[in-house]
């Protein structure tokens, strides 16, 4: 079932995206046009199945923060919550700090990515 949809904006300019956040709360964008509007539903819808969506207003938000939510917001069992936590202390805090989330940039993510 989608959970994101497009419909034309009220004021006849534009197409409107709209999705329910993982709290349960609608959320919407407005496009000028309808391609963006479809990338922008489909970029949604897949960081929704995923699991890695963020709220854009959350930017401000530390990654060492949302990534301490994810982990125990996730209903697994203790022992993973624990495994979640050595990851984040030990690989995620000593190279992104408490920077925002939107401070991180893809080529940091990179650099830190092993491999």
């Amino acid at each position: 079932m989608a959970r994101a949809w497009i419909n034309p904006a009220k004021n006849g300019q534009g197409w409107t995206v709209f999705w329910y956040d993982p709290d349960g709360k609608q959320r919407q964008q407005t496009l000028k046009l309808k391609a963006d509007a479809d990338a922008v539903c489909a970029r949604v819808e897949r960081e929704l199945d995923l699991g890695m969506y963020v709220d854009v207003r959350q930017g401000g938000e530390p990654l060492a923060s949302v990534f301490e939510r994810w982990a125990t917001t996730r209903g697994v069992e203790n022992s993973s919550v624990k495994q979640y936590r050595t990851i984040l202390n030990r690989s995620i805090i000593p190279f992104f700090g408490f920077q925002p989330m939107a401070a991180i940039r893809p080529t940091d993510i990179q650099e830190w990515s092993p491999g």
